[in-house]
């Protein structure tokens, strides 16, 4: 249960959603292009999301969608260093202390009819013998146009749950944005809805993991 020596204050920094960062057209058109091509050539290679720890497990329960991970590796090179900016600039103004990426996992995610998250932290998927966590987590969202899908929204939620009045704000997924957030914020994706739509008018989201090396001391 909550402490009841907790500050007005801090009830209220508790109640509110998670902090986090907007940035509409952050690569531009070229780019989203470029990632809808990927997509399509490697459809095929798309495989069912999982949840949990290392290769974590099909859960339908908990999430359903597609994806992907086999990144070229010229691609990643090509790319990391402006979104580990992006990370980079904006982890402080979120409260997350200024660290040095030590590891960034990366997948590609299509979300079709009926696909979604359910809420969960990104920090779930670590173990007690790793050597880093995850510890901010950017999502960047594209699409065909004209858009084929409704529904999707990023929801992300503060500390404090709903029945103690904690309260969610809900992200729009539009074409050529990213968000930015701390990986122990709770979060999810909410249901799509995009009936007959081919895979190529799917709602994506390339996400990043940036890792920050664990203390030996926390270990």
């Amino acid at each position: 249960m909550m402490s009841t020596s907790l500050s007005g204050t801090g009830l209220y920094a508790l109640s509110r959603p998670a902090p986090h960062r907007v940035i509409p057209g952050f690569m531009g058109d070229a780019f989203v292009a470029r990632m809808l091509e990927l997509a399509q050539q490697r459809q095929a290679e798309f495989q069912p999301s999982r949840v949990g720890r290392g290769d974590g497990r099909v859960d339908t329960k908990e999430r359903v969608s597609l994806r992907f991970a086999n990144f070229d590796k010229d691609f990643r090179a090509e790319i990391e260093p402006t979104f580990t900016s992006a990370m980079m600039e904006t982890a402080p103004a979120l409260g997350v202390p200024p660290f040095t990426p030590v590891r960034a996992e990366l997948e590609l995610v299509a979300y079709g009819d009926g696909d979604f998250q359910a809420p969960h932290l990104d920090t779930q998927t670590r173990g007690a013998r790793d050597a880093s966590d995850r510890a901010m987590t950017a999502v960047y969202y594209f699409y065909a146009t004209p858009k084929a899908f409704q529904g999707g929204e990023f929801r992300l939620f503060s500390m404090l749950p709903p029945e103690q009045g904690g309260s969610f704000v809900d992200v729009a997924p539009e074409s050529d944005t990213l968000v930015l957030f701390p990986s122990w914020a709770r979060h999810e994706v909410r249901p799509l809805v995009s009936p007959g739509t081919l895979f190529g008018q799917s709602r994506f989201a390339l996400i990043w993991w940036f890792h920050r090396r664990r203390d030996a001391q926390t270990t």
